[in-house]
């Protein structure tokens, strides 16, 4: 059985002279919070014009059976000076089918008890990813 869960989904917007620095300051910040998979990475220009767009995703194992995965989408233009970014956390869990009143005992045990903690330290693992690269968006960090 496979569920799926939002967590969290946000959105930053600041002003900015290099959105493209910007947004691999947060590639760099997000490796602290897991294995960091790059989706996008690019750099456009035409003229006075430059703009950019950085997608990539972490993925923290929580446990044998759940995984945090956070997106996030960075895009950039110059002239405007400005960057965007939508931040979404979700947790997957894929809990194999039971095969045996033992295995099936655990699952329900997984299900009613477990979980739900992983859910919740998930929910406080993107939070806390959220706020930091909230605040090196809007400049308060160096």
């Amino acid at each position: 059985m496979q569920v799926r869960e939002y967590l969290l989904t946000e959105y930053i917007s600041a002003s900015t002279k290099d959105p493209y620095q910007l947004s691999h300051a947060l590639i760099h910040a997000a490796q602290k919070f897991g294995h960091v998979i790059e989706k996008e990475n690019s750099l456009e220009s035409s003229g006075p014009r430059t703009s950019s767009k950085v997608q990539f995703s972490i993925k923290k194992q929580m446990d044998k059976f759940s995984v945090l995965f956070i997106d996030i989408y960075a895009e950039g233009d110059s002239l405007s000076e400005s960057l965007n970014v939508t931040f979404s956390a979700t947790i997957t869990s894929d809990i194999p089918e039971a095969r045996g009143l033992v295995s099936g005992l655990f699952h329900q045990q997984y299900r009613d008890r477990i979980y739900g903690n992983v859910k919740k330290n998930a929910g406080v693992i993107a939070k806390k990813a959220f706020l930091e690269f909230q605040e090196i968006v809007k400049g308060t960090m160096p």
